[in-house]
């Protein structure tokens, strides 16, 4: 009983050990495939840009932008599917935040254009510490005007209900590294009142969320998968960066 104690214990310090990723500077690029309901196949590319300070939102009720506490800003930048006057694809800018502290990770993905059904998706998110077979839950009141996005009329909040659970540990193929890395497998459910959606995240410990596999309301799949890390100035201990 005492060795079950000590290994159980073990294994729940080796998860804990997370070190902030997203309150650095710097850019990842994500190769995207969208797996269409249509059996099209789309392909993209992402770029998040990580900036260091944190996240600053507009309140009505101060008429004033305010700062908020451990949501680190960040940029999604993506290409638009319609073009300019000379016929080049413009790129869009969007502006969101990570909340990262000792106890959560949470992720706003993109949810620009086609990216915007996203939202009725669960958010990608770790709560710590992290162990096998972990489950939380997370309910997130989503704007009538993200129903858009499914072709449905503007009207009330809509509310998923996302459970997770961390499924196991894997070796991912890391293509900036040439090699396998370890990751945490987490899968997520998301109830809403117009069906299920999915996730399937891939964290790591040094590089965060490394793949996303998200399926939505309509059956389509948004694939991201890290590509390169670019222009990072780490302090981190114990941790080697590309």
């Amino acid at each position: 009983m005492m060795r079950l104690y000590f290994i159980s214990f073990l294994m729940v310090i080796t998860f804990n050990g997370y070190t902030q990723i997203y309150s650095k500077k710097g850019e990842m690029e994500f190769k995207v495939v969208q797996h269409t309901s249509e059996r099209d196949i789309i392909r993209d590319t992402l770029k998040l840009v990580l900036h260091g300070n944190l996240w600053k939102v507009y309140s009505k009720e101060e008429s004033r932008l305010i700062t908020l506490e451990n949501n680190w800003s960040i940029d999604w930048i993506y290409s638009l599917t319609s073009k300019g006057k000379k016929g080049v694809i413009k790129t869009g800018e969007e502006n969101t935040g990570i909340i990262e502290n000792d106890s959560l990770l949470f992720m706003h993905p993109p949810r620009a254009n086609q990216y915007a059904i996203l939202e009725y998706c669960p958010f990608p998110q770790v709560q710590f510490p992290l162990y096998i077979g972990k489950i939380w839950s997370f309910d997130l009141k989503v704007g009538g005007i993200w129903l858009k996005a499914i072709n449905r009329k503007v009207e009330g909040q809509t509310i998923v209900q996302s459970n997770y659970i961390m499924v196991g540990k894997i070796s991912w193929y890391c293509p900036f590294l040439n090699k396998d890395i370890d990751c945490y497998e987490i899968r997520a459910i998301g109830n809403t009142k117009f069906g299920n959606t999915s996730l399937q995240a891939y964290f790591s410990e040094t590089y965060g969320f490394v793949y996303l596999d998200y399926k939505t309301l309509n059956n389509d799949r948004f694939v991201l998968s890290l590509q390169s890390i670019i222009s990072f100035t780490p302090s981190f201990q114990n941790k080697t960066w590309f």
